[in-house]
Order: structure tokens, then C-alpha cells, then sequence
């Protein structure tokens, strides 16, 4: 180690601190580009929902379907933040 550099140790809060600001807790708009963009996807996770409910009904069936969507909101998220 040189004599001029610090040797800095971060806690775990402060890298939790650093993690959440970087996060977006507020609403961002899309705009119409980003808008045509989600609804294409919208109507794809639709058909596939739609696909799949002519499944047997199942505890596996009901955390795919919970995922799908879970999967569609992170994926607007995606889109609109640009992250």
C-alpha cells in the first residue's frame, strides 16, 4: 500500500445507504415511445397467461402466473428507466 492512499472499509450500512440511493422510489412517465413499447409486451404476457391457464390448475401453475406478472413489472421498469 502507498503512503498516500487511504485504505477505506465501508460498513454494511453505509453500502446499504449508497443502494438505496440510487433506487427510484417515485413514478417516472413514459413517454409515447416507451408506452407503444409496454403495450406490445403487455399484450405478449397476455397471450402467454391465457396459454398457460389452459393448464392444469396447480401450486407450481399459480407461482408461474405470479412470476409472469412479477416479471412484466420489473420489465416496465426496465423500460422506462432505461437501467
Amino acid at each position: 500500500m502507498s503512503l498516500g492512499k487511504k485504505l477505506v472499509i465501508k460498513s454494511k450500512t453505509e453500502k446499504v445507504r449508497e443502494e438505496v440511493k440510487k433506487m427510484s422510489y417515485q413514478y417516472i412517465k413514459p413517454t409515447d415511445e416507451q408506452k407503444k413499447i409496454m403495450q406490445h409486451y403487455r399484450d405478449e404476457y397476455t397471450k402467454l397467461a391465457y396459454e398457460l391457464n389452459k393448464l392444469s390448475s396447480s401450486r407450481g401453475m399459480s407461482l408461474a402466473l405470479t412470476k409472469l406478472e412479477e416479471s412484466a413489472f420489473w420489465l416496465n421498469k426496465s423500460i422506462t428507466k432505461n437501467d
